[in-house]
């Protein structure tokens, strides 16, 4: 197969994965995606090779997909403290840019990691049958999404 072919595959893999998706799947994706980006970028940068879809991109999923979803009035300290790490890390995204520098985004990498691992986890308990064990998650991340309405800091997630 050619690489259109593939390509075209894969991006109605993800579309069919998102739109099947829940809530705390779609954080995950997110920050996955982020991630994913992030690397990107770095690996472009370190080739002399554009930085900005994969920038702009992962900026988006920053401000779109995690930080408007949050609900400060209902998530309490919880979504102040994620509207504070969201944007820390907008602002380090851009200053690798402006710098040209990769540092700044592995050190975004490396302190959303433990975030995005507890969303796996999270995830993870929904999918085992844990549906209680998932929604005390959720509660404590404060967020709150899709059929569950679990916690208070997200509005219908990402």
């Amino acid at each position: 197969m050619n690489q259109r072919v593939l390509q075209a595959y894969a991006n109605n893999q993800i579309e069919t994965g998102v739109a099947s998706a829940r809530p705390v799947e779609l954080v995950v994706m997110v920050y996955d995606r982020i991630f994913e980006l992030l690397k990107q970028a770095e690996s472009a940068l370190l080739a002399g090779q554009t930085i900005e879809p994969f920038i702009s991109k992962a900026l988006e999923l920053t401000n779109v997909g995690l930080q408007s979803c949050l609900n400060p009035t209902d998530g309490g300290e919880i979504a102040k403290n994620l509207t504070k790490l969201y944007d820390w890390a907008n602002r380090q995204i851009l200053l690798g840019k402006l710098n040209r520098d990769p540092q700044p985004w592995t050190d975004v990498r490396r302190v959303l990691l433990p975030l995005l691992e507890a969303w796996r986890d999270i995830a993870q308990a929904h999918d085992r049958g844990g549906r209680h064990r998932a929604r005390a998650g959720q509660d404590a991340a404060g967020v709150q999404g899709g059929d569950e309405r679990a916690g208070r800091g997200l509005r219908g997630g990402p």
